[in-house]
């Protein structure tokens, strides 16, 4: 046993041979990647005119509602997915530089702020101050102009206004506060800006590289990851995802067969490609697909964005509620967009529920390594009780298949979102009884005579017309509707009447869409009566055909 001297100190050591030649070794490591640091920056040059170019090309996104966003690789370990985020709020006056840090960082930054919040107070110095991160609706239109996120400390710099975010959220009084899970670890950087201004990148860039390196102590800057940081970061995330231990052996084959892609626009996440095939080899053909609650209307929004994150919209400007957006923001469930899934493992009695309709996406959006699962509905929590018991996708995966009845509230939960590319149809639970048209166009005529009975205007609409506009399709009705100045009618009687089909095509119409990825709309409305109808359509292929009056009663959907 190794003795102390009496004034507390530990004597010192004196270094082997090869502990004194594994400390060389680890120095030339370090020098080698600052080298590399340098030769990646010289070489990738000025890095904000990218930014700029894309928010140019990105113009069209703000129709759907949506801010441009753009994206770059920078730092090695400081920040979530090596990624940091411009968001054009040019707008409001301002560019939104967006990161998260990791949690370790996190943990730095917060101690190291509310030492500094201490001092400012006994020193009357006001370089650190308690603030707000709201963000704030596009279109006014949408019901709500702002979403409050979190308290945050903030820190002027230069023209730059930087927030932290303390992790929680003040409702009504200050001492009634919440933990908000969507916001631990995020970063706003706001820089004054308007559009058709002239902006002085070089300088823009030194001052994010300045604050980057005083308050988050990240000395590259947006400098890109080296390889050897890049490598890091794949081992660290495949650890994540498929839920190993520090000292479990990692596989060569596998780190090196991860590739970082863009897997919706704007954002990066690694993949490991093949994957999904391997775990459908092992536990049966898997559909993921996304239930639409509330308006129908939403499902346009989402073939031109894409399946966004609640906080992917609000940080955008599209403060447009999800299913359970507030209570995601709380568990962490607001940074991922959510599915379910079935396989054909599963008892073909057993039920799930599919909403008004679904989108039913590819399975490979299972290579992705950015996603986790739970068997039941929990709000996509982070909170440690539970995410820290998630099991591995095989394991999910085995305990899926092994149960013959599934888990019906299964759900995944998938990084800031799913691209529109990989939606392989919309479905909606077929309507096996319906009155004729016929006989649906009687009643459409009588509730406009019936609402127009004590006014002056005349119905001025015939059932050979009304029958040739139902058979042109349900947006040519509503334009004749409008064209007559009776859209309050369309609203109120005629919509009510389409079918769930007729009611996509015109939420879909009404947004000029006419095909989803290079098909026509026709071919991607698809009834399904169960789930191996899903399967079917996750994979391209067409669902088996169902008897015409078969007995709704009988199907596992609804």
């Amino acid at each position: 046993m190794e003795k102390f001297p009496k004034t507390g100190t530990k004597p010192v050591k004196k270094k082997s041979k090869i502990e004194s030649l594994g400390g060389w070794k680890s120095g030339l490591a370090a020098i080698k990647e600052r080298l590399e640091r340098r030769q990646i920056s010289s070489q990738h040059g000025p890095r904000l005119p990218k930014v700029f170019e894309n928010f140019a090309k990105s113009k069209e996104i703000l129709e759907s509602g949506l801010r441009p966003k753009t994206s770059i690789l920078g730092d090695a370990d400081h920040i979530e997915n090596q990624e940091i985020d411009f968001i054009d709020r040019r707008d409001e006056g301002y560019i939104t530089i967006t990161f998260k840090l990791t949690a370790e960082n996190y943990r730095k930054i917060r101690q190291k702020l509310a030492q500094q919040r201490i001092d400012a107070f006994s020193t009357k110095d006001k370089n650190v101050s308690f603030d707000q991160i709201f963000y704030s609706a596009l279109k006014k239109e949408q019901g709500v102009d702002t979403f409050k996120v979190a308290s945050a400390w903030a820190l002027q710099v230069g023209e730059l206004k930087v927030k932290i975010s303390t992790g929680f959220h003040y409702e009504y009084y200050e001492n009634e506060e919440g933990d908000k899970r969507s916001s631990l670890g995020l970063v706003t950087i706001d820089f004054p800006a308007r559009e058709n201004t002239e902006i002085d990148l070089e300088k823009l860039e030194k001052q994010i590289t300045e604050v980057l390196k005083s308050v988050f102590e990240i000395e590259d800057g947006i400098t890109p990851p080296t390889p050897e940081a890049e490598r890091k970061y794949k081992e660290a995330r495949y650890r994540w995802h498929h839920r190993m231990r520090d000292w479990e052996a990692l596989d060569d084959k596998s780190i090196e067969r991860l590739e970082r892609k863009e897997v919706l626009p704007g954002y990066f996440t690694m993949v490991e490609e093949g994957k999904s095939v391997e775990y459908e080899k092992e536990y049966g053909k898997i559909a993921p697909f996304h239930t639409i609650q509330g308006g129908i209307h939403r499902i346009a929004t989402i073939f031109e964005t894409g399946l966004l994150s609640s906080h992917e919209r609000f940080r955008r400007g599209m403060l447009l509620d999800g299913m359970s957006s507030d209570r995601d923001f709380e568990t962490g469930g607001a940074d991922s967009a959510f599915t379910r899934i079935v396989t054909d493992r599963i008892d073909s009695e057993a039920g799930m529920y599919i909403g008004n309709c679904a989108i039913v996406f590819h399975p490979r959006i299972l290579d992705r390594t950015d996603w986790y699962a739970y068997y039941d509905d929990q709000f996509g929590t982070t909170e440690p009780e539970q995410y820290d018991k998630r099991e591995s996708p095989n394991q999910f995966f085995k305990g899926i298949s092994a149960n013959p009845r599934g888990y019906d509230s299964n759900e995944q939960m998938f990084r800031t979102g799913i691209a529109p590319s990989e939606i392989m149809g919309i479905v909606y639970v077929a309507e096996t009884y319906r009155d004729s048209t016929e006989s649906i166009l009687e009643r459409i005529l009588q509730d406009v005579k019936w609402e127009l009975k004590y006014s002056d205007k005349e119905p001025e609409i015939t059932k050979e017309k009304l029958r040739e506009l139902w058979d042109e399709g349900p947006l040519a009705v509503k334009n004749f509707f409008v064209e007559k100045n009776l859209i309050r009618l369309f609203d109120g009687y005629v919509r009510l009447r389409f079918s769930r089909l007729q009611a996509l095509i015109l939420a879909l119409a009404e947004k000029g869409i006419t095909e989803i990825n290079g098909k026509p709309i026709a071919e991607m409305l698809i009834p399904v009566h169960e789930m191996s109808d899903l399967i079917a359509i996750a994979h391209g292929e067409k669902p088996k055909p169902h008897p015409e009056n078969k007995d709704p009663n009988q199907n596992n959907l609804w």
